[in-house]
């Protein structure tokens, strides 16, 4: 419990808060390693110093990241996902209609 004084509306509401604050920035974390390891602009030095300016300045390294490396988390978050998209529709394109294959089932 984060008060002490027993189980309280005021207390919960802050529990939950408190959770969800943590749940944030754990998803803000592991997005921002996902784009951190993707990226090829940025050498395995410099990796592993915005590693260790995440996790030691927990929020403040987040958003100084979300600052100074919004061009590269604007790029490399969209290509993969534009290049897989071309070629499932490609797929879709080529693939024979249902009216011209047999219905032995």
């Amino acid at each position: 419990m984060l008060f002490s004084g027993g189980f309280t509306f005021p207390n919960f509401l802050a529990d939950v808060f408190s959770i969800f604050i943590f749940v944030l920035w754990f998803w803000l974390l592991i997005t921002i390693f996902g784009d951190l390891f993707r990226r090829h602009d940025i050498s395995g030095w410099g990796k592993a110093i915005w590693v260790i300016v995440l996790i030691v300045f927990s929020y403040l390294g987040i958003f100084i990241y979300l600052i100074t490396q919004h061009a590269g988390w604007r790029n490399g978050s969209s290509s993969g996902l534009s290049r897989r998209a071309t070629s499932f529709v490609r797929w879709l394109a080529l693939a024979p209609p249902m009216s011209s294959r047999s219905s032995n089932a």
